[in-house]
């Protein structure tokens, strides 16, 4: 596996882009994409998420996109795309009533992340704070299944921290966002624990700790995002 561990998503963004134009290997994807990706698995440790730059310069996207991706992650409810991170997270299909899924935004599903929050408050050292976005049903006839399948967070003195499993990720195009949104997250959860357990001073709050991401297929899409991948190799000078 290989790894990089930056203070700040921005940083990491940066040096994981560095990582896979250098040592990236050429990949023809199942849709006849060019691609270059890592041979392993892909750790990125971002030591202090919230920190600035939150976001590289040369990333394509500015606060306007981010905020919406936020919301995306966050504000579950009724959507035009095959699912948002939202809806599998915090309405997570459970089952079939005639032919609609109960969940997945229309507000029947499971909230994983309300049990999580409730699941820290009770037990801060608990090793079972895990959400799935993966729905069998429809994820393995899908052609567009969800990239990020699994998150757990973890609660390590007075810092929450998240590892999250990537099964495929476009780290020149999607990573930063998926990165930046899973930091606001994280605030939500840290939030809402912190409300649970009625801290009231800043020195026994819990504060947003590390984000760990796992990605399994870490790629970029050397030829369909050439524009934007020159940005990075202008910045890095690569």
């Amino acid at each position: 596996m290989f790894s990089i561990s930056k203070d700040t998503i921005g940083e990491a963004h940066e040096a994981l882009i560095a990582l896979i134009v250098t040592a990236g290997d050429e990949l023809r994807t199942e849709d006849d994409e060019a691609t270059l990706e890592m041979c392993e698995p892909l750790s990125v440790n971002i030591r202090s998420p919230e920190r600035q730059p939150m976001v590289s310069s040369a990333s394509p996207y500015g606060p306007q996109f981010m905020g919406k991706y936020v919301d995306e992650m966050v504000c579950p409810g009724p959507t035009k795309f095959t699912y948002t991170y939202a809806n599998r997270f915090m309405d997570h299909p459970r089952g079939i009533t005639g032919m609609i899924p109960d969940g997945d935004g229309n507000g029947r599903g499971l909230d994983q992340i309300y049990f999580i929050v409730r699941k820290l408050a009770q037990n801060p050292e608990t090793r079972r704070a895990v959400a799935i976005s993966w729905y069998p049903e429809k994820d393995m006839h899908s052609d567009d299944p969800p990239c990020i399948d699994l998150l757990q967070f973890f609660i390590r003195g007075q810092y929450l921290n998240l590892i999250a499993y990537i099964r495929s990720n476009d780290m020149l195009m999607a990573w930063g966002c998926n990165a930046y949104a899973l930091t606001h997250l994280m605030r939500y959860v840290a939030e809402g624990v912190n409300d649970l357990t009625s801290m009231k001073t800043a020195e026994r709050r819990y504060h947003v700790g590390y984000l760990e991401t796992i990605s399994a297929s870490a790629h970029i899409y050397y030829k369909r995002d050439q524009n934007y991948l020159d940005e990075f190799r202008r910045k890095l000078r690569i």
